[in-house]
Formats: C-alpha cells, sequence, structure tokens
C-alpha cells in the first residue's frame, strides 16, 4: 500500500497579494513611529538635532542589516572549533 503526499491548497493570488501589501503598510508604519520615537528618544539624551535623525536610522537599519544576513546566511553553518 502506498502513502500518497497530501498537498496543501495553492495560495491564490489576491491572498499573496494582500499578504504582501499588508506587510509593507505595516512595515512603513512602524518605521515611521519609530523613527519619530526614537528622534525624540535622542533629543531627551541631549543629541543635538543636527544629529538626532542619525538614530533611528542606525537603530532600523542593524535590524534590517541582521535580518537579511540571517536569510543570506541560512544554511551556510560551519562548525566552530575553539
Amino acid at each position: 500500500m502506498s502513502r500518497r503526499a497530501r498537498c496543501a491548497p495553492p495560495v491564490t493570488r489576491a491572498a499573496l497579494t494582500s499578504a504582501l501589501v499588508g506587510t509593507a503598510v505595516i512595515a512603513v508604519g512602524a518605521f515611521w513611529l519609530g523613527f519619530y520615537a526614537l528622534t525624540d528618544l535622542a533629543l531627551r539624551s541631549d543629541v543635538p538635532r543636527e544629529q538626532a535623525w542619525v538614530w533611528p536610522l542606525i537603530v532600523d537599519g542593524v535590524i534590517i542589516v541582521s535580518t537579511v544576513a540571517v536569510f543570506a546566511l541560512r544554511g551556510h553553518s560551519r562548525a566552530i572549533t575553539a
């Protein structure tokens, strides 16, 4: 007796599109709110106004670079020997 693999039903284009658009909207909103919150934090921490806008770019930039690195290096693990 053979087993047949059960496949998930295909994702419709509308579902995929709405998921991607929703993710993009949430990401933009989160960046916008985070930008103003982190700029305010920098200003309250006596960072000069001319430099305060850089703080959220650095924080969010580190998050983006780290996330991309995790996906880019997936499957490329190497044992670390001490």
